[in-house]
Parts: C-alpha cells; sequence; structure tokens
C-alpha cells in the first residue's frame, strides 16, 4: 500500500482528470464552504470518530469508515486501525465544522471495485499546533519545520494529490490538519452494489417510524442494530422495519456475493406522535426570537483590539429563541462568564453555542397544553471536563451522553409531567432538539373544538389584539378554539 504527500496549491485547482466524477466528505456545518460540484456529497456528523483520544473516547468504541459507494475512508496509524482508544496526537474525529486530522494518524483511502481514484483534495483552513506565535506548521511535508504560515493567510488553502490508483492509498500527515471537506475525484464503472441508504435523516427515530433502506435493485440488504458489522448471517432486510430502543444501525448490500462499502449511523428512539422543534446554532440565520426578529451580520461582537476575520459572539443572556411549532428556548447568565453564540474564526468561521460557565443554562420550554418527551443535543464535546452538559440542580428525568458517541446526549422525561427543562453548562453544542406532546385531555390553549367559519384573530403573547401579524409567536383564536401558533 503506498503512502502519498499532499501539495499545497491555490483555491479552486484545476481538475485532475477530464470527465472525472467527484466525491466530498464533508463535516456537517460546513457545507458553505463548499463551491464544488461533487455527484457524491457525504455528511460527516458532528462527533463521528475513527479514532478517540482519552477525553472524548465512547464507553463501547465501534470500528466504523467515512463510507460511500465508490470511496471508503478508515483510520490507518502504527498498531491502530480506528478501534482502541490512542493518544491526543493521533487520531480523527469530526467536531463543530470540521474534521480533525492528527500527527501519526493516517487515513486510507479505499476505492470501490471497477473505481480508479484521479485526485484528492482538502480544503483546510487551520494547520498543526503552533510552533511560534502566530505561526502553524504545514502538515504534508518531509521537513515541517521548513514551511511555517501565518494563522492569517490560510483562509482558503487546498491542499492536493493527484493520483490514478485502483489500489486503496494512505495518506499520513506530519501535524494536524483541520479539514472542512475531503473531495475525491474518481473514474471507471461501480463494479460492486451501491452503499445502502437509510430514511431516517436526524440523530432521532420516532417509534411508530418505519426505516426504510434501499440499495440497487438485485442486492440483498443485511443489517445488526447493535453496532457489530453485518455480514451474509445478519438479519436480511425484506420491509420496512421500526425501532424498540437507541440503536447503531450498519448495513451491507450484496449482490452476485459482492459486498458493497458499510452503511453506518446512530439513532435514539423517541415516543411516537411527537413534535420536534429544531434548533440549529451552527446555521444561526435559520434562528428566529421569541418577539419574530431573527439574527443579523451585525450582531456578532469582537473585541476592540481585533479585526475581521476574526473570532466573534453574540451575548445570549436574555434571548429567547422559538421554535417553528412554538416551543421557546431561554438562556441565562448565572456564573461569571457570558453565554454565547460563538463564531470561531479560530475553527474556521464554525458557529456554536457556548454556554462558557458550567452554571450557565438554557431552558426548552413546551406551549401550553403539551408536556415534554424528550430533548436531544448535538455538540462536538459536551462532554468537556470543565464546563460539563448536565440537568440544572433540582430538575427531573433522565439525562445521559451516548455511549456510542460523546458528541450526543438526550434527555428523558419519563414519567415526570414537564412543560420546560432547565440544562447547566456544556460546551461546543450545534443543534438543540425540543421534542414534546399535545395533552389528550386538551388543557390551556390546545385541543378545543373549532368553527371553521369563524374569523381568525391574532394576540401577541401580552394579550393584545394584532391586525396584520408579522413574523413570530401568536395566540391564535378561532371560535371557541385558542392556540399558540409560530407564524413564518
Amino acid at each position: 500500500m503506498k503512502k502519498i504527500l499532499l501539495s499545497l496549491v491555490t483555491a479552486g485547482a484545476a481538475t485532475f482528470s477530464a470527465g472525472a466524477e467527484k466525491v466530498v466528505f464533508i463535516a456537517s456545518d460546513a457545507f458553505k464552504f463548499y463551491d464544488g460540484d461533487a455527484q457524491t456529497i457525504v455528511n460527516i456528523p458532528n462527533g463521528y470518530y475513527l479514532t478517540t483520544s482519552n477525553d472524548r473516547a465512547p464507553e463501547k468504541a465501534i470500528k466504523k469508515s467515512l463510507s460511500s459507494s465508490v470511496i471508503k475512508i478508515d483510520a490507518s496509524g502504527a498498531g491502530d486501525f480506528g478501534f482502541k482508544t490512542v493518544s491526543k496526537e493521533n487520531k480523527c474525529y469530526s467536531t463543530s465544522g470540521s474534521w480533525r486530522w492528527y500527527t501519526n494518524q493516517g487515513m486510507t483511502f479505499t476505492p470501490a471495485k471497477g473505481i480508479t481514484m484521479k485526485g484528492i483534495k482538502i480544503r483546510s483552513q487551520r494547520f498543526t499546533a503552533k510552533t511560534t506565535p502566530g505561526n502553524y506548521v504545514f502538515p504534508f511535508t518531509k521537513n515541517p519545520e521548513d514551511t511555517k504560515m501565518d494563522v492569517s493567510n490560510v483562509e482558503n488553502i487546498i491542499l492536493s494529490a493527484e493520483l490514478n490508483s485502483a489500489e486503496a492509498m494512505v495518506l499520513q500527515p506530519t501535524g494536524q490538519l483541520r479539514c472542512f471537506y475531503i473531495e475525491v475525484e474518481y473514474e471507471g464503472t461501480l463494479a460492486q452494489p451501491s452503499m445502502p441508504d437509510c430514511s431516517a435523516r436526524k440523530p432521532f427515530v420516532a417509534a411508530d417510524e418505519e426505516l426504510v433502506l434501499n440499495s440497487d435493485t438485485g442486492a440483498d440488504i443485511y443489517y445488526t442494530l447493535d453496532g457489530s458489522v453485518p455480514t451474509t448471517s445478519s438479519t436480511k432486510y425484506s420491509s420496512p422495519f421500526k425501532l424498540t430502543e437507541d440503536c447503531v444501525l450498519r448495513a451491507i448490500a450484496v449482490k452476485d456475493g459482492v459486498e458493497s462499502f458499510p452503511f453506518y449511523a446512530e439513532y435514539f428512539q423517541i415516543p411516537a406522535g411527537t413534535k420536534v422543534d429544531e434548533f440549529d446554532m451552527s446555521n444561526w440565520e435559520s434562528l428566529t426570537k421569541k418577539d419574530g426578529s431573527e439574527f443579523k451580520a451585525a450582531d456578532f461582537l469582537k473585541k476592540d483590539t481585533d479585526t475581521e476575520p476574526c473570532n466573534m459572539w453574540i451575548n445570549m443572556n436574555g434571548v429567547e429563541l422559538a421554535g417553528a411549532s412554538g416551543s421557546l428556548l431561554s438562556f441565562k447568565d448565572v456564573g461569571d462568564k457570558q453565554t454565547q453564540i460563538f463564531k470561531s474564526w479560530t475553527f474556521g468561521n464554525v458557529v456554536e453555542y457556548r454556554p462558557n460557565d458550567a452554571a450557565n443554562t438554557f431552558t426548552a420550554t413546551v406551549p401550553e397544553g403539551c408536556t415534554l418527551s424528550n430533548v436531544v443535543i448535538v455538540g462536538s464535546n459536551i462532554a468537556d471536563t470543565e464546563t460539563p452538559l448536565k440537568l440544572a440542580d433540582g430538575e427531573k428525568g433522565t439525562f445521559a451522553l451516548s455511549p456510542i458517541n460523546k458528541a450526543n446526549a438526550i434527555w428523558k422525561a419519563g414519567d415526570n409531567e414537564l412543560s420546560a427543562i432547565t440544562f447547566a453548562g456544556g460546551t461546543y453544542i450545534d443543534q438543540i432538539y425540543v421534542i414534546y406532546k399535545e395533552n389528550e385531555s386538551g388543557s390551556g390553549v390546545a385541543g378545543i373544538e373549532a368553527d371553521e367559519n369563524a374569523p381568525v384573530e391574532y394576540y401577541n403573547l401580552q394579550g393584545v389584539r394584532v391586525a396584520s401579524p408579522e413574523k413570530g409567536l401568536y395566540i391564535v383564536k378561532q371560535g371557541n378554539k385558542v392556540e399558540k401558533r409560530f407564524i413564518k
């Protein structure tokens, strides 16, 4: 198996081979950085690891790959093939906005049968550990000390390697690389089944949701739900199925004795019949405040001594965000530091929620007449030892990190009937999902019979009638029915 070095070229480097197709592996929060034309896009979810360090290691390590139908990427390092815990200097994992790739941890690029790799292109904003203040070592070189760059000049770096290989290739960095995406150009005709795909796209699945697996016509799909590697002795997929508990879904497709590359996904199970509001901190422009207003670029603050590009933030103390279905997410400074939506230029302009203090809180509140079921939290280092995410003092229900992925966590209400729940701490949080049910009794403002012919009246949350409602949360009255409704 060959090892290759990458060379530094300018952004927008030319295609390696005319007529070649492309597949891109991209960190989940980095889509805004991709301006290519890949036929296949593989999302790398936050917290996804090939190898893990002690501070991020899950309770149950599972060997896994980054896979598409045509290209598969595995960790490959001295004495480690992506399964056991390794040191901080030797790991591959996804964090907010980038794929981290550390010293001495190679990655093996394997083409599918019938496929020839023509080139690899990696976009990076950040290089390895500091050697002198403000300078970073270029990772793909035999003499890293000879190639230093000021961090202000690496906003749009493209690393590339021209290939012509139908065999697996190993890329071995000499330092840390934080890359937004990895793009592979290839030619040929796929001579193995396409990798299976699953219908579920969120990190959770409702108990009444049927999962549908797909691959090529005529291919058999085999899957497991316990994280084990599927084989032709595993459960054979025959029809859509439902989950009964949290799971790791892995699947392969087999046709004429030839296997596909593996599919992998992690799912929490949530109750049937629930509503879901997503608060996506990484996509800050999608967030709406309780009063219907939105954040603007001008809302981001910076140090007086800094010039852009630089780290910037929005002070979230006292802010209430409104979900599309009516739930609220409110933030409060309880500790000495400020809770923020933080745009980290240091980490490639990724945006995430940072409580910054173990005492700072955020509270999820559901509409009147509803009851909380779950809160699912997705981040990249929510288990940090200095500001670990946890339930606030006195709160009920159960809260736990995923044993498979320390970047994800779920709170479950259990038998507790709650309309609000408060969390404290947390480090890098990207998405918060508030999951709830409408009460069957129809208590509060929901569930009353409506007169469909009656005029619709809108009131703000202070009870004042609004003639022409704009974006925001309102009390809506139609005949005998009263409910809260979010107007987009």
